[in-house]
Order: structure tokens, then C-alpha cells, then sequence
């Protein structure tokens, strides 16, 4: 099959997103860098917003 086609005669295309893979066999998405869902359009990579974290993890962020 080419790039983003899948299936019974590679019939079937991928919707992967965010530089994921599609396997060629089942038409699933393989997730990076922090994306998920079915075609990796949610979630995303972690922010790098130093400092703005209401998750109560300030000791970590100082130690940067």
C-alpha cells in the first residue's frame, strides 16, 4: 500500500494527522509527540509556558 491507504487492495484511506503513521494493515493512527485520538488531532505536545501551571507543580518549574 501507498502512504495513507490501507485495506483489501489499499482500497481504504488514512486520516492521520500531526505527522502520525498509518498502519497499512488496520488504517489505525500511530500517535507522536503527544497527540492522540483516531487520527491524532487532539492533545497535543506538552506547552512550555514556564510559570503559568495551575497543576500546583512550582517546585519543578523553579528547578528549570
Amino acid at each position: 500500500c501507498r502512504a495513507n491507504h490501507y485495506g483489501p487492495d489499499c482500497a481504504e484511506t488514512c486520516e492521520c494527522h500531526n505527522s502520525s503513521q498509518c498502519d497499512r494493515r488496520s488504517g489505525r493512527c500511530s500517535c507522536l509527540h503527544g497527540w492522540i485520538g483516531l487520527s491524532c488531532r487532539e492533545g497535543g505536545p506538552p506547552s512550555l509556558n514556564y510559570g503559568n501551571s495551575n497543576r500546583g507543580d512550582t517546585q519543578h518549574e523553579k528547578s528549570l
